[in-house]
């Protein structure tokens, strides 16, 4: 009985066909030559499932034991579903935007409407009562406004400008402007009558021929360091410092090769370099063989008595004196 039972339910069985027999996933076509690959590689094996999900509503996933082969009509048929989805997804966004736009232009003319619809309450003007006119009130003293200045008219660009005051004539706009300036906006000055152009040109010329005070000082002119010796003037006091060893000796740096004093310990030090060293050196100019201490009095000779630019000065000959 065991058996019997064991043949009846394998007889009702529905057949199942074996994967290996090559066939459409989702329409079962059993030609070859449409036939392909539904995944082509592990990483289009999401995708491709994903697209699967949406179009048929099935879990399709690879190597599940099931045919991995669909044909080219339902590979078009779910390109054609894709774009289809794709193409309704634009179309809801693009339409939620013009509503929401509609609505507020829609929102705005009906306020528009509505405000120009509105009945403004009417103003009654309430009766004045008689008062009599007071006399001091009813004189009112007229306000003279000042008068305003003439608006200037806008010179036109011509080749020349002439002066109608003096005749002169002038090629630049700017300086005809100035010069009529110089015939109305003037500044005389107190002691002689000269006539300026402007106030800087008055105080200038009150400074120059009448011996007022300097305007405009400059602190690196006015020398407030003053030596007490002789009344030299400098404008820092390292300079006073140097200045004072002059006078007195004692302070001075001897030089314990020849009787030269200075009045510093760097002088003393250049000194003995340029003067008492074993080996001392001349440059010469390589045009006329003029000889000089240092290199760059050469580079300035060569630019102020030969007009040699700073290109064409090569190198500078040192020789041993």
């Amino acid at each position: 009985r065991r058996a019997a039972k064991r043949v009846q339910a394998v007889e009702r069985r529905p057949a199942v066909r074996d994967p290996e027999v090559a066939c459409c996933r989702t329409c079962l076509n059993t030609n070859t030559n449409d036939l392909m690959s539904i995944f082509l590689d592990k990483e289009s094996e999401t995708k491709r499932s994903r697209e699967l999900k949406l179009v048929t509503g099935l879990k399709i996933r690879m190597d599940d034991g099931l045919s991995q082969q669909i044909c080219t009509r339902c590979v078009e048929t779910m390109t054609i579903a894709m774009q289809f989805r794709r193409t309704s997804r634009k179309a809801e966004k693009e339409l939620r935007i013009c509503d929401r736009t509609c609505t507020e232009s829609i929102r705005k003319s009906v306020n528009l409407q509505l405000r120009r619809t509105m009945k403004r309450p009417k103003v009654v003007p309430m009766p004045r009562s008689k008062v009599t006119p007071n006399p001091m009130k009813s004189a009112k003293v007229e306000k003279q406004e000042p008068p305003s200045p003439p608006k200037q008219k806008r010179l036109p660009n011509c080749s020349s400008y002439k002066c109608a005051t003096c005749n002169k004539e002038f090629r630049m706009k700017a300086t005809y402007k100035a010069h009529i300036r110089f015939h109305t906006n003037f500044c005389v000055c107190e002691v002689c009558g000269k006539r300026c152009r402007n106030n800087n040109q008055l105080q200038e010329h009150k400074r120059a021929r009448h011996g007022l005070y300097k305007i405009h000082k400059c602190a690196y002119c006015e020398r407030p360091y003053i030596c007490d010796h002789c009344g030299a003037t400098f404008h820092r006091r390292s300079n006073l410092v140097q200045h004072i060893a002059i006078h007195l000796p004692e302070n001075n740096f001897q030089c314990d090769m020849c009787p030269k004093r200075l009045k510093s310990r760097k002088f003393l030090q250049i000194h003995k370099y340029n003067m008492h060293t074993g080996k001392r050196y001349g440059y010469l100019c390589s045009i006329c063989e003029h000889r000089f201490e240092k290199p760059n009095k050469v580079r300035a000779h060569m630019r102020r008595v030969h007009g040699a630019a700073e290109e064409q000065i090569g190198p500078i000959v040192r020789v041993q004196l």
